[in-house]
């Protein structure tokens, strides 16, 4: 049977959780473990082992920084869902991370599945029915991610953590990712959590030669992450006192790096832009 790598567009892809049985899928979904405006998060047993299963919900693409492009014409509405919808994002961020053998700087990832419809129905009798379906999804799956499961208990992150989140912030950019939802909630135990807003290079908001997207759009993005950790840090800090052993009082703001950008017409990846 062929294992297709997603999403069908230029890029790092991801491959289906390898199955033992691709055709009968040995796939249990148990208890809920979170949710949020993209997706929601079950426990879940397949091919016997426990993994958390994030489902997402369907994607409108005039939802996106890209609405003004798509009214004018400049890119097709299948262009932004390749690059935007979470599920995508997710594919293309671990996809990069695999392909250059990166995958400690997130939670590791085993791969995609598609729900049958029997299965999505069987989420709708337990009250799972906020997919954001519209008329144009009525064929379409529920698509999801498998991912290492950790125990979200866990804290976000302790100052032990600190100096390896903060190199892996600018380790993932010069890969060409852009997670932009850099933010204590998706961490746990130090390690990133969430890649559904991630942009990855080749990306029409990462070119520095874009015809799509303004230069000074291009480069908020590519620097945002880096802006959001140092904000992160200072929240943590501002909410903790100076006596408490869990605050990150010696933390120094770090450089704003650009993330690596893609070059249009470039068929070699990412490369270096430097101010």
């Amino acid at each position: 049977m062929k294992r297709w790598l997603l999403p069908r567009y230029q890029g790092p892809k991801l491959a289906p959780f390898p199955f033992k049985d691709p055709v009968n899928p040995a796939l249990t979904i148990s208890g809920y473990l979170g949710g949020g405006l993209h997706s929601h998060v079950f426990e879940a047993e397949l091919d016997g082992k426990k993994y958390a299963l994030k489902l997402f919900k369907f994607f409108d693409p005039w939802a996106t920084p890209f609405k003004a492009q798509l009214k004018l014409g400049l890119i097709t509405l299948e262009e932004v869902a390749s690059v935007c919808d979470p599920f995508n994002c997710e594919c293309r961020a671990y996809g990069r991370l695999k392909e250059v053998g990166r995958e400690d700087l997130a939670i590791e990832c085993h791969g995609y599945i598609c729900l049958s419809p029997e299965q999505g129905a069987e989420l709708a009798d337990r009250g799972y029915d906020d997919w954001c379906r519209r008329d144009r999804h009525v064929r379409k799956p529920i698509m999801g991610i498998v991912k290492e499961l950790l125990d979200p208990r866990r804290p976000h992150f302790t100052p032990k953590h600190y100096d390896r989140m903060r190199k892996d912030v600018t380790d993932r950019n010069a890969l060409g990712i852009v997670v932009l939802d850099i933010r204590a909630e998706n961490y746990i135990d130090g390690r990133l959590v969430d890649l559904s807003k991630a942009y990855v290079s080749p990306h029409p908001a990462l070119d520095w030669d874009s015809t799509i997207v303004p230069r000074d759009m291009v480069q908020e993005f590519c620097t945002r992450d880096q802006l959001c950790f140092d904000e992160m840090m200072t929240d943590w800090n501002e909410a903790r006192p100076r006596s408490c052993s869990g605050a990150f009082y010696d933390w120094k703001q770090g450089a704003r790096n650009v993330a690596r950008l893609s070059r249009t017409g470039s068929g070699h990846g990412p490369i270096n832009k430097r101010q």
